[in-house]
């Protein structure tokens, strides 16, 4: 059998790798940096490192096409189906969770939030949610690309968002978040607690 081909591709964030993601139906496709020597239906091994935070995957996949845009030259990968389960659980946007779930919408939710080593935490407001992230009304101090725990006060289930922006909405300053999974549990918790806040908003 022959030896499949090894990509290396770091990105510097999950909002930058999100934005190399195509779905279409189930189908995941991540563009990588072009390379000399690969084909069409050839198999290889994908080895995706994330600096912000420091993460890297490893998926199985095959060279689908290759394709020239403003910004340079790629391969499109496509991912096989356990491969892109995995994507999927990260939180990169599905075309099928927008359809399901609508886009951003305002709300006013009370939430708990706290740094990933620190021992207590501390109420803070959802101003506004989206299939995947949110504005966070709170005074916690956190960089861009840093952690933040954040849940419903009657969830047991604490869920991660990367701080992607600082600033103010509504008046009141926050973080926004983009939502990250590494377990299909804490993606069920927030696709819950966005549904049930979309339904509510449109009560």
């Amino acid at each position: 059998m022959d030896k499949k081909s090894v990509l290396h591709e770091q990105v510097a964030s999950f909002e930058v790798f999100h934005k190399r993601v195509r779905w279409e139906g189930e189908r995941c496709r991540v563009l990588v940096k072009t390379r000399p020597g690969l084909a069409p239906g050839e198999e290889l091994c994908l080895v995706m490192g994330v600096r912000h935070p420091r993460r890297h995957f490893t998926w199985s996949g095959c060279v689908h096409s290759r394709e020239r845009t403003a910004t340079g030259a790629w391969l499109v990968i496509e991912v096989d189906p356990t491969a892109a389960a995995a994507i999927a659980a990260l939180g990169a946007p599905h075309a099928g969770t927008a359809r399901r779930f609508g886009g951003r919408h305002d709300t006013s939710l009370w939430c708990l939030c706290r740094h990933p080593r620190a021992a207590s935490s501390r109420a803070a407001r959802v101003l506004d949610l989206g299939p995947s992230g949110l504005f966070l009304a709170t005074g916690l101090e956190a960089q861009l690309g840093e952690a933040v725990f954040f849940k419903s006060p009657s969830s047991t289930q604490w869920l991660v968002g990367e701080v992607q922006w600082r600033g103010e909405k509504a008046g009141e300053q926050g973080l926004g978040l983009q939502v990250v999974f590494s377990r299909s549990q804490e993606r069920m918790a927030w696709e819950a607690w966005y549904t049930a806040s979309a339904a509510a908003g449109r009560a």
